[in-house]
């Protein structure tokens, strides 16, 4: 796993201490009416790779976000305005399955 749990846990904390007015919502992504002026950040299985046992339609989510900032994971570049974090690197995957490197892209949508 990368980054190490405890990296994780202290990135965790840093955003659980330092959140306001944050809300979560559990259900389908696509669905979900978004707030104008919200952010909201989407990390899908990235295209190419195994996946996490279902599907999203990311087009219909960046659709629903006209008015707020639309931040998605994924591995290729998917918006005038993207941002490569990673240029590969070997991961399993969500499976341990996947053996191929992939790049990790910031889009945004705005």
């Amino acid at each position: 796993m990368m980054p190490m749990p405890s990296e994780l846990l202290r990135r965790v904390r840093y955003i659980a201490n330092n959140m306001r007015g944050v809300t979560g919502i559990q259900g389908d992504a696509a669905a979900v009416e978004i707030e104008k002026g919200s952010v909201v950040y989407c990390d899908p299985p990235y295209k190419g790779t195994t996946g996490y046992g279902y599907s999203l339609d990311i087009d219909k989510v960046i659709s629903n976000s006209k008015g707020s900032v639309l931040l998605v994971s994924e591995g290729y570049k998917m918006s005038e305005e993207s941002f490569l974090l990673s240029s590969g690197r070997d991961k399993g995957g969500v499976s341990g399955n996947r053996s191929s490197a992939n790049a990790e892209w910031l889009n945004i949508f705005r």
